[in-house]
């Protein structure tokens, strides 16, 4: 699972409160058992407001990505995160 990924990954959605690619994120919300999930190839997504999410993901251990996205493209961003390699279920 390859920084090309969060690089070079666009969306094909317009939204105010998507930021349309992924930053590097320091997880400060990340609680519980999100940062095994994270180490283990899965992502984490939190609700941000009524019509979007933050979805985390785990390049190495030593960078987490994040990036906002609409609720109703989470699926199609699942999509792509399951064919870069991770457990996005």
């Amino acid at each position: 699972m390859g920084k090309n990924f969060f690089k070079e990954w666009r969306g094909d959605f317009t939204n105010p409160f998507a930021k349309n690619q992924w930053v590097e994120a320091e997880g400060s919300s990340l609680t519980g058992k999100e940062p095994q999930i994270l180490a283990n190839g899965g992502i984490v997504v939190h609700p941000k407001c009524q019509n979007a999410v933050k979805v985390f993901a785990r390049e190495s251990k030593d960078r987490l990505w994040s990036i906002i996205v609409p609720a109703n493209k989470l699926d199609s961003l699942k999509q792509d995160l399951a064919a870069a390699g991770f457990v996005a279920d």
